[in-house]
């Protein structure tokens, strides 16, 4: 983890998982699901069509900012209490 990251974790809490996300034109789009997020982007630009070239990432975004892999996200919802050890791997409301 490191100093900066144990710093972190006593000063902030625990990293948690916020929700998926789709970064999309230099921008963040937060979501229940990548569904969420898409629709949330054909709503922001009716009538244009999904450009794929301006989806820069998709994963889940944590509470400090990053963006993360459906593994590694599964592995923060457990550290952090969000999910408990006994529910099966999820697909993260993908």
């Amino acid at each position: 983890m490191g100093l900066f990251g144990r710093w972190l974790e006593r000063k902030k809490g625990p990293e948690k998982i916020r929700g998926a996300v789709i970064r999309y034109d230099r921008e963040n789009i937060l979501g229940e699901s990548h569904q969420d997020c898409y629709d949330k982007i054909i709503a922001r630009n009716p009538g244009v069509p999904y450009d794929f070239k301006k989806e820069e990432a998709r994963g889940w975004l944590t509470t400090r900012g990053r963006i993360v892999s459906m593994q590694e996200a599964y592995e923060i919802k457990l550290k952090s209490g969000q999910i408990s050890p006994d529910e099966s791997p999820p697909h993260l409301n993908e």
